[in-house]
């Protein structure tokens, strides 16, 4: 199986909080939808009044070609719903 490190790929927030991005290999290019939950959290601390800050990373599994993409990401969720309001990939 391959693993390609996850550079500056094109990341999305789709409904229900899944993030995606690109596959990172080259010959695929799909687009990988992932659950934060199922990466690793390395990190929390509050952000704010009612917000906590999470930092994680993990590899996801690409579909299409079975490559696996790592991903390392920060993300501030709101307490009381667990709405993400934002996300960035590091």
């Amino acid at each position: 199986m391959r693993t390609n490190k996850m550079l500056c790929l094109k990341v999305k927030l789709k409904e229900k909080n899944m993030p995606t991005i690109t596959c990172s290999n080259d010959e695929c290019g799909e687009e990988i939808e992932f659950s934060l939950s199922e990466l690793e959290v390395e990190d929390s601390q509050p952000s704010g009044n009612h917000t906590t800050q999470y930092s994680a990373s993990g590899e996801v599994s690409c579909k299409s070609c079975n490559s696996q993409t790592e991903v390392n990401c920060v993300w501030d969720e709101l307490n009381d719903t667990g709405e993400i309001l934002s996300l960035d990939f590091t």
